[in-house]
């Protein structure tokens, strides 16, 4: 029997593993084709979107600045008060199990006052260590 390379066993593993589940694609037409996607999408945008708005007016309420309204996405962009450092914060947050996405990492100019800020994801900025951790660490 020839020896096989270690190319030809990798592509031949990969082309046994191309194709999906006859039963998994009947199963995804079914949920698309019948309007299940769809409502769920529709479900959780309305989730997102309450989420966002809750997120907003508590961090408005609580006199932070917002940079944008909320437009529907899965992250709102806080301004950090002035001498507060957006890495020293993630620092401190990651300390508490709570994670901060540095305003700094997004913004290539780092002398752009948009690099004071973090970045929000409404999912999880819901929760009460989250809104403890700001007031605390931001007043």
């Amino acid at each position: 029997m020839p020896q096989r390379s270690a190319r030809t066993v990798s592509i031949s593993a990969l082309l046994t593993t191309v194709n999906s589940s006859g039963h998994v694609e009947r199963l995804l037409h079914r949920v698309i084709s019948e309007g299940h996607y769809d409502r769920h999408l529709k479900r959780l945008g309305q989730r997102i979107e309450a989420a966002a708005n809750r997120v907003h007016g508590a961090l408005a309420r609580s006199g932070h600045s917002i940079f944008a309204e909320n437009g529907g996405g899965y992250y709102l962009y806080l301004m950090l008060p002035q001498g507060i450092n957006d890495i020293e914060l993630a620092r401190l947050g990651a300390q508490e199990g709570i994670f901060i996405a540095p305003g700094s990492v997004f913004c290539l100019d780092k002398q752009n006052p948009m690099a004071a800020g973090i970045r929000i994801n409404v999912a999880r900025a819901e929760e009460d260590r989250f809104f403890d951790f700001l007031l605390r660490k931001l007043s």
